[in-house]
């Protein structure tokens, strides 16, 4: 059962709450250049393969042969085929439960990943775990199968948005890697058929990628709040701005 809706109502937003969201959510940790050979690459998000997340899964095990790569679920609702093709990396590892928010074909996200990375001719390297039902049980369940056991560090690629709340979670979860040792690499994501982006130049420019983001926001306000994630002390300065600012506007 999802805590925040994932499309919540947003506010109406002004320029400053705007640019105060954008530099609190959207990192800017590191490309696929930088990606080293003593590092766990775990992908995150929107069926791999598959939407949004294809171009960039796909340049991912193509340029990392030697990498052993996870891929954790996350169905997206506008799900559409992509034909790319790939190759062979050297072990892949699905990872990802059952969404009862979402349960299209009644299967595993792990069992959707790796029916379609099947498809496209990779069939004897990958390994599922299909109990996590969200991105703290991604980054647990992970551990738990020896994936992260001799990574120094651990590049995490994930839509934009969604890049802090990914970084805080693996560093409390995934507890081989120091903070320091955890980048994130973001991607853009399209929120609907039109093709709406969900960056930082253009998320407040609809309402629907608008309240994409605010749900965003509203899970790392919520996950801290539980102590689920662990926020920074410049990361709880900008989110106290952030509150400060929302309330101002609604007097």
């Amino acid at each position: 059962m999802r805590i925040i809706d994932k499309l919540p109502k947003a506010p109406k937003f002004n320029e400053n709450i705007v640019k105060l969201i954008t530099a609190f959510l959207f990192l800017k940790d590191a490309d696929f250049k930088t990606i080293k050979p003593d590092s766990a690459i775990q992908i995150m998000g929107n069926i791999a393969f598959l939407d949004n997340l294809s171009s960039k899964s796909l340049e991912v095990a193509k340029t990392n042969p030697s990498h052993d790569i996870i891929i954790s679920g996350g169905i997206n609702p506008v799900y559409k085929e992509n034909n790319q093709e790939t190759n062979l990396v050297k072990m892949l590892y699905s990872n990802g439960g059952k969404r009862n928010w979402n349960d299209v074909l009644n299967m595993s996200e792990a069992e959707i990943i790796n029916r379609d990375l099947n498809q496209k001719g990779l069939t004897n390297n990958t390994r599922l775990e299909t109990n996590s039902t969200n991105s703290k049980e991604n980054f647990q369940n992970t551990t738990s199968i020896g994936y992260y056991e001799e990574a120094q560090n651990l590049y995490i690629i994930t839509s934009k948005e969604n890049t802090l709340r990914a970084k805080l979670t693996a560093s409390k979860y995934a507890t081989q890697f120091k903070y320091k040792n955890i980048a994130t690499i973001g991607y853009t994501s399209t929120v609907d058929a039109m093709g709406i982006k969900v960056d930082e130049e253009h998320w407040a420019d609809n309402e629907l990628s608008k309240q994409y983001v605010y749900g965003e926001f509203l899970r790392v306000v919520k996950y801290s709040e539980m102590v689920e994630i662990p926020l920074t002390r410049t990361k709880l300065n900008e989110l106290n701005n952030i509150i400060v600012a929302l309330q101002q506007l609604e007097k």
